[in-house]
C-alpha cells in the first residue's frame, strides 16, 4: 500500500493523538491541525488524500472549512462530531449539523413555512412551555440557525424577522 497522507483537525489533543497514533500505525503519513483556521492552511500546503475534521473546532467550525475546501478542491473530507444527538441535514446541496434545538426549531417553522410565529409561540411549540420572561433563547438559536443555514447570516433570505412581531420561514 502506497502511503497516502491524512490531515486529521481535531482540537482535543488526547482524541487527536489518539487517532493519529492508530492511523499512522496502519501505515499512513498523519499531519495535524488543532483549529479549523490552521486545518485549512494545512490541507491547502499538504493536500492531503483525505481531510478528517471535527464539527465543532474554535477559530473556524469543520462547516465553514468543509465550505471553504468544496469550492476550491474535490479532495475527500471525513467529518465527524463527538456530540451526541445533533442531526445533519442538507442545505443547498450541503450537510449541515443541527443541535437538537436548532433542528426542532428548523422542522416547525418548514412544516409552517410562511407563517410569522413569535417568540412566545416559539417557545411553546418548540420548547414546549410557556415562558413569561425573556425570550432571547429564540433569538440565540434563530442566530445559530442562520449562522448554518443562510449564506450571509447577515442578511438572511430564509429565516426572516417580522420586525415587532417574531420569526418566519420563507417557503
Amino acid at each position: 500500500m502506497p502511503l497516502r497522507t491524512l490531515l486529521l483537525v481535531e482540537d482535543e489533543e488526547t482524541l487527536a493523538k489518539a487517532v493519529a497514533f492508530s492511523l499512522e500505525r496502519e501505515g499512513y503519513k498523519v499531519a495535524r491541525a488543532a483549529d479549523g483556521v490552521r486545518g485549512l492552511e494545512l490541507a491547502r500546503e499538504i493536500k492531503p488524500d483525505l481531510l478528517i475534521l471535527d464539527l465543532m473546532m474554535p477559530k473556524m467550525d469543520g462547516l465553514e472549512v468543509c465550505r471553504v475546501l468544496r469550492r476550491e478542491t474535490a479532495m475527500p473530507i471525513l467529518m465527524l462530531t463527538a456530540k451526541v444527538g445533533e442531526h445533519i441535514v442538507r442545505v443547498g446541496g450541503k450537510p449541515v449539523a443541527l443541535r437538537p434545538k436548532e433542528f426542532d426549531l428548523l422542522a416547525f417553522l418548514m412544516r409552517n413555512g410562511g407563517v410569522v410565529f413569535t417568540r412566545d409561540r416559539l417557545l411553546e411549540q418548540v420548547w414546549g412551555y410557556d415562558y413569561s420572561g425573556d425570550s432571547r433563547t429564540v433569538d440565540v438559536h434563530v442566530r445559530w440557525l442562520r449562522e448554518k443555514i443562510e449564506d450571509d447570516p447577515a442578511k438572511p433570505s430564509r429565516l426572516l424577522t417580522v420586525r415587532g412581531v417574531g420569526y418566519k420561514l420563507e417557503a
